[in-house]
């Protein structure tokens, strides 16, 4: 059995009922099949029993908690995708005060998220069609987890770290002045995760 079977087997109900809590009202206003996003927030979840660092580890906090953040990700994901294919168009009236949206972001602070991605893309080469905006784009939505894009891309992590660790620093240094310190933080981030786990490597190398 695997991790992540052995993760559903003990959590499948908690799982169920968490999700159709949390997430009925967007079901219905989105027109969403509440069982298909059951099926895809489980999905994750056994995914990510895959990978040391994204599994579930009881003294970081109750299975509830650790749930409700996965599955929050994945209705992120999902209202992201909406956005991209161009599947909705909002109206907003400019007398209305801002008010958040699915994602808790209201509209000056999805304008805010809105400038720096354009920032980005202008400031990497390709653009937003560019391996390099894609790249920084996929790890963000995966709540900045190398071995979720490593799986997909075929790669192995220590060449996804090497990769975004290269586009951050290009960020930093050809971003909009107002940015570059939120692409410092990140490159510090990947390289504290990176050393992390060559570290977690070198050690298990050494106890074989």
């Amino acid at each position: 059995m695997t991790p992540g079977e052995r993760f559903l087997g003990l959590h499948h109900e908690k799982v169920r009922r968490l999700v159709v809590q949390q997430c009925a009202q967007i079901c219905r206003d989105r027109a969403w099949d509440l069982d298909d996003l059951v099926h895809d927030v489980m999905l994750s979840l056994v995914r990510k029993q895959e990978s040391r660092g994204s599994r579930y580890n009881p003294a970081r906090g109750a299975v509830s908690t650790y749930v409700v953040r996965v599955l929050r990700s994945v209705v992120g994901h999902r209202l992201a995708r909406v956005r991209l294919e161009g599947a909705e168009r909002v109206e907003v009236d400019e007398d209305q005060a801002p008010s958040p949206d699915e994602s808790g972001l209201d509209d000056e602070e999805s304008a805010r998220l809105a400038a720096i991605l354009r920032d980005a893309a202008s400031a990497l080469v390709g653009g937003a069609e560019g391996i390099g905006y894609r790249t920084l784009v996929a790890w963000l939505m995966h709540d900045r987890e190398a071995d979720a894009i490593a799986r997909l891309a075929k790669l192995s992590e220590h060449d996804v770290w090497r990769y975004i660790a290269l586009t951050l620093s290009l960020l930093e240094k050809g971003a909009a002045p107002e940015w570059r310190a939120i692409w410092h933080r990140h490159r510090m981030y990947v390289a504290r995760r990176s050393r992390r786990d060559e570290l977690e490597a070198f050690a298990s190398r050494a106890a074989r």
